[in-house]
């Protein structure tokens, strides 16, 4: 069975969604023919808020051996600027940070030294040198200067690497929103080093069609492939739903983000409850107090809303997944006016069966990709989804809610493993490539 070398910065336990990716890959490449062997920092403490991703680690290195993959976890000593973070947050030295972040981004793309996770690649040229026979490297991106890495590791031991973009580097839109100068700079320098990097990858890898095809259109190489994040279909019966009788409830699960309009369902939600009490309709918002700029801002879309409301900071894997199944909708803010985001939460409402209400739509790929799927409901405007929620009401309430029924050939498009057989297949063309011209 051939190595397949992953360098990922978010790996479980971490809880963060990003870790969700390579950790699908290491499940199930064994069984598409490929022994994972990933490196990665450690992650010793559970994400709370911000602030925990910046804490150093334990200083000894582990080694885990699972059927069918290893993983290697490397301590994490932060630099200056995330050790002045992790001590006092956003409140304090914020100028200082910023000038300290300009410096390292700089530094960084020119030399290993200012990178805290640099002995992620100092380890992988270790055991390249101990596995001569590992067939690829495969890097997962962001920190998008571990692609760097990939380039380096190219270089010095001739494998083929994949570079798979979990977001848009400097093609992303969502990095335009109220850009300085100074990050402007940042943008194009950046982009230098992302081309020099990543045209040298055998293929490339993005979450949807259009943020692919903006990166492919800036690299100018061929191989590419979409892998969507999808969701692991095994972990969706283990969560039972409960609520048939409780309070119409309403659910958002993750991080709100600047770009998404909270605006267009803050007003149907208010139209919609004006002849309902608190004991009959529930709002939550699982998670997205981890960000505090966004709490305030759900605060304020939503003042004179909280008793219906409830925001939660991050909460365990298995309690989201609970309280999904015991919601009537699971809501989503589409990125209205930007292309090609697709929220990794949605492939977690598929799976799960439940009504999806998208508002606003995005007159993109959210609402070509749910169409077809007899759950989703796609609401453009605070009109349309009020009608939705009054019409998913009164099937609760009248008891009917249960004879809706998901679409299963629809839902098993999106699962973690049929992505993960997508990307086999693209290593499979990688390596075969190189074999034919090594």
């Amino acid at each position: 069975m051939q190595r397949v070398l992953i360098l990922s910065y978010f790996f479980p336990p971490c809880n963060l969604t990003a870790a969700q990716r390579a950790y699908s890959w290491a499940r199930y490449l064994n069984e598409l023919g490929y022994f994972p062997v990933i490196i990665t920092r450690r992650w010793d403490v559970e994400i709370e808020k911000l602030q925990s991703l910046s804490e150093a680690t334990s200083q000894q290195l582990l080694h885990e051996v699972h059927p069918g993959y290893e993983v290697i976890y490397l301590p994490y000593k932060p630099n200056l600027r995330d050790r002045i973070y992790s001590r006092h947050g956003d409140k304090k030295y914020r100028l200082l940070r910023k000038l300290l972040s300009l410096c390292e981004i700089i530094a960084q793309l020119i030399t290993n030294r200012f990178i805290p996770f640099r002995n992620i690649y100092d380890f992988a040229v270790s055991y390249l040198k101990e596995h001569p026979g590992t067939s690829a490297i495969l890097v997962t991106g962001n920190p998008f200067i571990l692609f760097k890495f990939g380039y380096r590791l190219h270089r010095k031991f001739g494998l083929p690497w994949i570079a798979d973009y979990r977001d848009a580097w400097t093609t992303s839109n969502i990095n335009k929103i109220n850009r300085s100068a100074a990050s402007e700079m940042i943008n194009r320098l950046e982009r230098h080093y992302e081309k020099k990097w990543c045209r040298t990858t055998a293929a490339v890898t993005s979450v949807s069609q259009p943020v692919l095809t903006e990166i492919i259109q800036l690299l100018r190489i061929n191989h590419s492939a979409v892998i969507e994040n999808g969701y692991f279909s095994d972990e969706i019966p283990n969560a039972v739903y409960t609520n048939s009788h409780g309070p119409f409830t309403i659910t958002y699960v993750g991080t709100v983000f600047p770009g998404q309009h909270l605006e267009f369902f803050a007003s149907a939600f208010r139209r919609f409850v004006e002849d309902k009490n608190p004991d009959e309709v529930r709002l939550q918002f699982l998670g997205a107090g981890y960000v505090e700029s966004q709490l305030a801002r759900i605060q304020s879309v939503y003042r004179g809303l909280e008793p219906f409301l409830q925001v939660t900071s991050r909460i365990p894997r298995h309690d989201v997944l609970q309280r999904e199944m015991e919601s009537h909708v699971l809501l989503h803010f589409a990125w209205k006016d930007f292309s090609g985001i697709i929220g990794s939460k949605l492939y977690e409402y598929i799976g799960l069966g439940k009504p999806i209400l998208i508002c606003p739509t995005d007159n993109d790929i959210v609402d070509r990709m749910l169409a077809p799927y007899n759950m989703a409901c796609l609401c453009p405007d605070a009109d349309m989804a009020v009608q939705q929620l009054n019409r998913l009401f009164e099937l609760h309430k009248n008891g009917r809610y249960h004879e809706q029924f998901p679409d299963a050939d629809f839902q098993k498009r999106y699962t973690r493993y049929g992505q993960t057989q997508k990307l086999a297949s693209l290593i499979d063309q990688v390596t075969n490539s190189h074999g034919k011209t090594s």
